[in-house]
């Protein structure tokens, strides 16, 4: 995803039609637009390095180059500041509803790179780490969520002999890029 505000601003000579976007030439599958916000999706197949966005609505055009990296792997926040992180039950992780050792905690997350289909799930090719408290998980999965096109999901086993915790340190490492740590709660 790409925000506009970090685009120059829209020239006014546009042509009435919905908002199209291009990367390094490409057609790019545009998920919502927001006033100063549009999300779209990078095409699969862009190369690294400086690449070209154009935008193109009823209201004008731009044109920015941003850099495409194979990996840039960071774990989405809620508004809160929380980590988007759900525990096996369900519930979101927090203090107030710790992960249960020994189960499965989903982290929803972004910049895996390329990914592989495999049966009905999309894996990502670039190796996926992760440690809690400096200790490596198990990571069950590492791909694309099944119907949200740019949106990752990593699952990891909590092993059941971690020390519990409402603020334990988890680290994410794609390939050779790491992503922020962030904490999760374990009981």
């Amino acid at each position: 995803n790409w925000q506009m505000s970090r685009m120059k601003p829209l020239s006014r000579t546009g042509s009435a039609g919905p908002t199209q976007v291009e990367v390094a030439g490409a057609a790019a599958q545009v998920l919502a637009g927001f006033p100063f916000q549009l999300n779209f999706v990078i095409p699969p197949n862009t190369p690294a390095g400086p690449q070209t966005v154009q935008i193109s609505s009823p209201y004008g055009s731009s044109a920015q180059t941003i850099e495409i990296r194979p990996v840039s792997p960071a774990i989405f926040l809620l508004s809160s500041g929380a980590p988007a992180a759900v525990n096996q039950n369900g519930a979101l992780n927090s203090p107030d509803a710790p992960a249960t050792r020994g189960q499965a905690i989903t982290l929803y997350t972004t910049g895996l790179g390329v990914v592989q289909r495999r049966g009905n799930l999309d894996f990502a090719t670039a190796a996926v780490e992760a440690t809690l408290e400096g200790r490596a998980l198990t990571v069950q999965f590492a791909g694309l969520a099944p119907g949200f096109p740019g949106l990752y999901q990593i699952n990891l086993i909590i092993p059941a002999d971690t020390p519990p915790g409402l603020t334990q340190e988890l680290r994410l490492r794609v390939a050779e890029s790491s992503a922020p740590p962030i904490t999760v709660a374990v009981q």
